[in-house]
C-alpha cells in the first residue's frame, strides 16, 4: 500500500506530457517556440521557431517598426491591417480568425504538449531544443477550435516572439484548408516570416507570385480573388497545377487569371457576389477575368467554354457552376462602370489567346 501511495504522489508531482487526443478528438500544430540555455548565441530564453528561422535562415528580420509596439496582439493587427491593402480578403479572414483565437485560447499550467510530426524544422541553434508551445484542438461533437497554449513558456516570450506564434496560427489554420492540403508548416513559416520582414513595404505582385510558390490557392488582384492553382481529384501536390496568369506584354500587370470560387469584389456604386459550387472531377475549369492595362476590370466570366485553348493555358480541373444573378459575363469600361451583362457563352480563347498589342 505504501509503494502505492509514493507512485501516485511521485506521479501527481511531475509536470504532464498533454496529448489532446481521446478519441474523436481533433489537433493541430499551433506552433513551436525554442528554449535556449545560456550558452546558445542567443543567450538564456524563449524564441518563436519562426522568428530564428526567418531571421537566421531566411535572412528576414522582423521590421524595426514592430519592434515598437506594446504588445503582440498589436503587432499582429498592424500587420494584418498593412496587408489589408494588397490582400483585403485574407487580412478580413486572419482579422476574423484572430479575435476567435484571442475569444477561444486557454493557457495550460503543468503540462507540456506532446510535439506535433508536422513541423520539418530544418534547424535548431546549439543548446536550444524545440518545445511544442500551442495547439489547436476541436472537442468530439463540436466545431469550436480551442486553441491551447504553454503557459510557462508564453510568459518566457517576449512580445515579437509571442506575435510570431499568433501569426503562424492563422497562416497555418488557412494552410490546412482542403483547397490548400499543406502536410506540415514549412510554407506557413515562410510567408510569416515575409509578413512580418515586408510589413512596411507589401508588394500585390511580389504577394501574388509568393502565394503561388508556397501553394495558397488563392489571392487577390485590384480588388478580384483569383485562383493561383488547383488540385487534381487526388488531392496531393503531385496533382497540383499552378493557374495560369497571363502579363502584358513588357509588364508586370496581369492581363488575365482564373477567378476564385467565390469573392465578393465592389466595382464603383456595385457589389458582385460569386459563390460556387465545386466538386473536384476531370474537366477544365473555365472561369476567368480579363484586365485593362491600368490594372481596372475589363470583363468576368463566370462559366466559360474550352474554345480551342492549349492544355498548358487551361486553369486546371475544378469544375464550377456559377454566375451572377444569372449572368455569365460582365463587361466593363475603363471607369470601372458596368456596361453589359448577359448569358451569351464565353470561351477561354478569346481571354487566353487574344493578341494585345
Amino acid at each position: 500500500m505504501k509503494s502505492l501511495i509514493f507512485i501516485l504522489l511521485a506521479f501527481s508531482s511531475k509536470s504532464l506530457a498533454l496529448d489532446s487526443r481521446p478519441q474523436g478528438y481533433e489537433r493541430g500544430n499551433g506552433g513551436f517556440l525554442m528554449t535556449c540555455s545560456s550558452q546558445s548565441f542567443l543567450g538564456a530564453g524563449v524564441f518563436s521557431v519562426d522568428h530564428i528561422e526567418a531571421t537566421y535562415l531566411h535572412a528576414l528580420p522582423a521590421a524595426e517598426s514592430l519592434k515598437l509596439l506594446r504588445d503582440e496582439v498589436e503587432v499582429v493587427r498592424y500587420i494584418l491591417n498593412k496587408l489589408h491593402t494588397v490582400n483585403p480578403t485574407r487580412a478580413e479572414l486572419y482579422t476574423q480568425w484572430l479575435q476567435e483565437l484571442l475569444n477561444s485560447r486557454e493557457f495550460v499550467k503543468n503540462f507540456a504538449f506532446i510535439p506535433l510530426p508536422d513541423s520539418s524544422t530544418t534547424m535548431i541553434p546549439e543548446y536550444c531544443k524545440q518545445e511544442q508551445a500551442a495547439i489547436f484542438i476541436t472537442t468530439p461533437g463540436k466545431s469550436k477550435l480551442r486553441f491551447l497554449f504553454n503557459q510557462n513558456l508564453w510568459e518566457q516570450a517576449s512580445t515579437l516572439d509571442r506575435a510570431y506564434l499568433l501569426l503562424h496560427e492563422l497562416i497555418y489554420r488557412e494552410a490546412l484548408l482542403g483547397e490548400n492540403n499543406h502536410t506540415n508548416s514549412v510554407a506557413a513559416r515562410y510567408l510569416n516570416a515575409w509578413l512580418f520582414h515586408s510589413v512596411e513595404d507589401l508588394n500585390q505582385q511580389d504577394l501574388l507570385e509568393l502565394l503561388r510558390s508556397l501553394h495558397f490557392s488563392r489571392g487577390d488582384y485590384n480588388g478580384v480573388t483569383l485562383r493561383l492553382f488547383v488540385r487534381t481529384p487526388s488531392g496531393n501536390l503531385t496533382g497540383l497545377r499552378l493557374a495560369p496568369i497571363i502579363y502584358f506584354p513588357g509588364s508586370s500587370n496581369i492581363r488575365v487569371a482564373p477567378l476564385a470560387d467565390s469573392f465578393t469584389v465592389r466595382i464603383g456604386e456595385d457589389i458582385f457576389h460569386r459563390v460556387c459550387n465545386e466538386s473536384f472531377i476531370n474537366e477544365k475549369f473555365p472561369s476567368f477575368v480579363e484586365f485593362y492595362p491600368s490594372g481596372k476590370i475589363k470583363k468576368m466570366v463566370f462559366q466559360a467554354t474550352d474554345g480551342n485553348v492549349p492544355s498548358s493555358y487551361t486553369p486546371g480541373y475544378l469544375k464550377t457552376q456559377c454566375s451572377y444573378k444569372g449572368k455569365n459575363k460582365l463587361e466593363f469600361n475603363e471607369n470601372g462602370e458596368l456596361t453589359s451583362a448577359s448569358s451569351v457563352p464565353e470561351s477561354l480563347s478569346d481571354a487566353y489567346l487574344a493578341d494585345v498589342d
